[in-house]
């Protein structure tokens, strides 16, 4: 049971918590673990960092993925056409799971090549941190080709 006070009267006022309580309050500092790991909210005051102000501001099948993706050193360089490129591999990654033949007009450039390899690292650690968190939203980027 948890308490309350109900201000019209000073009373308190017990209701129960809700009998998965406690698997929630484990979620969600699962959750807030990983977001202070990867310095999107300040430890001590829970405050949004930069990086938790674009997730927050992000539409996607794993919006803090995509942040760290987008803010990554390796893909500020990056023209406009190889950006165009770089997140056609971050937001198709799904598509490339799967086995179809795919036929492109342009070979891929070694720039985006290049800024793909080097988030592969950041990939993995949220990765295996939103796995131990019990987060199922998947982090991925497509393959780069080499043609």
């Amino acid at each position: 049971m948890h308490q309350s006070c109900d201000a019209r009267d000073s009373r308190l006022v017990y209701f129960p918590l809700p009998p998965n309580y406690s698997s929630l309050a484990a979620a969600s500092k699962s959750v807030l673990d990983v977001l202070i790991t990867v310095n999107a909210i300040e430890a001590k005051t829970l405050r949004m960092l930069p990086l938790g102000l674009i997730s927050r501001s992000i539409q996607g099948q794993n919006e803090l993925w995509l942040a760290m993706a987008l803010t990554h050193p390796a893909v500020t360089s990056l023209t406009g056409p190889q950006l165009a490129a770089f997140l056609g591999a971050l937001l198709s990654a799904e598509v490339f799971r799967k086995p179809v033949d795919m036929v492109t007009s342009y070979s891929t450039s070694e720039a985006v090549i290049a800024a793909v390899e080097a988030l592969e690292p950041t990939r993995r650690l949220l990765e295996e941190l939103q796995s131990d968190a019990g987060a199922s939203q998947s982090a991925a980027v497509a393959p780069p080709s080499h043609d």
